[in-house]
């Protein structure tokens, strides 16, 4: 999916989740999670699960604010409620 492409959906996250800014990244080694969690922000990326050292997020919004608070995993994120 690039960012051009309209929104979809899977059941891979949960039902009815729309892919909208989704990015995957490969990182390889510890030390590059240690480096975007803690650089990520920056460039809009952030840690979203406690659990998950390797899912992060887009969130243009985080290059001012900052990330937001981490979920200690993804039944605690409300996006995941059906």
């Amino acid at each position: 999916m690039t960012l051009s492409e309209p929104p979809r959906t899977t059941t891979r996250l949960a039902p009815g989740i729309p892919l909208v800014g989704l990015l995957v990244l490969d990182r390889g080694p510890a030390d590059a999670t240690a480096w975007l969690f803690e650089h990520g922000a920056a460039c809009g990326l952030c840690q979203i699960y406690r659990n998950e050292p390797w899912h992060d997020e887009l969130r243009p919004q985080a290059v001012d604010r900052g990330c937001p608070p981490r979920y200690a995993d993804p039944t605690h994120d409300p996006r995941m409620r059906s």
